[in-house]
């Protein structure tokens, strides 16, 4: 069993408020893979330019993920730039965003179906349904951001009756289902095909909805949250890690409460520290301690009831 990530490795640019501004390497197929190689077996399958050496990604290769899939192309590495702020830094937004080279990405290379689990992290919505189409894993995970949705929502829609797990913060998935509502989106995205919606609520936990069960965990809250970035893809990353090293049947709710648990234990240690050097350093002791104090809420057991 194992998990094939495709996404994004990035150089990031992270404003926090009343810092000096930061630079990391990040991205959204590494966070992911970072988190769930904790649990799993777990590959990559991205795009870096040529100004990234290839010593940059060896402590992603030291966790034992498999970069095979990593295309070093002619030009730029992509790079995000955001912006953080408010309470628990909970608001975030883009101030520039440059796919580089993820635009020469080739999918026809690679060995998408070589994954058991294969999770579409957040990256331009072309390779993801590029990704999907060439089928082969036994289970799908999806991912998006906001900045996609006004051009590629009709696509994504159409994509989630073959979603296994849906991974979307609160305003992406209105977005996505076009209600104004949390929960009536998750509803919404159930009733278009998706078999489970997990929504990430940051510093106030996540929840996670299926036909037949409903479950809400609150967050880990760390002594500090240093840096945000990475934390959702890290979530879902470790939440799909976990799941697998668990059997992988998504819709078993004690496997789907173990995820969660996990997956919040994880994403805490991302938000404490600078960049995904959180990720590196906790150990399993440690995530063990956390996951001792979140408790899981049971929102609903019997068949939803649809309009």
């Amino acid at each position: 069993m194992s998990l094939t990530v495709v996404g994004c490795i990035t150089f990031d640019t992270i404003d926090l408020p009343g810092q000096e501004q930061r630079r990391s390497l990040g991205g959204s197929a590494l966070y992911a893979a970072l988190a769930a190689s904790i649990s799993t077996e777990t590959d990559i399958v991205a795009a870096v330019g040529s100004d990234c050496p290839d010593v940059t990604l060896g402590f992603a290769e030291e966790r034992g993920i498999d970069l095979s899939g990593v295309q070093r192309l002619d030009g730029r590495t992509p790079r995000w730039h955001g912006e953080y702020w408010g309470a628990g830094l909970q608001d975030r937004r883009t101030v520039s965003l440059d796919e580089g080279v993820m635009g020469g990405l080739n999918l026809e290379v690679v060995d998408i179906g070589a994954g058991d689990i294969l999770f579409l992290a957040t990256a331009h919505p072309k390779h993801q349904l590029d990704a999907a189409a060439q089928g082969g894993y036994r289970l799908l995970a999806l991912d998006t951001i906001d900045a996609y949705l006004p051009e590629y929502r009709t696509q994504l829609l159409a994509l989630l009756p073959d979603v296994d797990l849906l991974f979307l913060n609160e305003s992406e998935a209105k977005a996505l289902a076009g209600r104004d509502v949390g929960e009536a989106a998750a509803e919404e995205l159930l009733d278009r095909g998706a078999s489970l919606v997990c929504i990430k609520r940051a510093h106030e936990g996540a929840q996670l909805f299926a036909a037949d069960f409903a479950l809400s965990c609150p967050a880990f809250a760390p002594p500090a949250v240093i840096d945000p970035t990475g934390a959702g893809d890290g979530f879902a990353g470790a939440f799909l890690g976990c799941l697998d090293a668990n059997g992988g049947d998504h819709m078993d709710r004690d496997n789907c409460r173990k995820a969660l648990v996990f997956a919040t234990a994880v994403a805490s240690s991302i938000v404490g520290a600078p960049g995904p050097a959180g990720l590196l350093a906790i150990t399993g002791e440690q995530i063990a301690a956390r996951e001792d104090k979140i408790s899981v809420k049971v929102d609903r057991t019997a068949p939803r009831v649809s309009d």
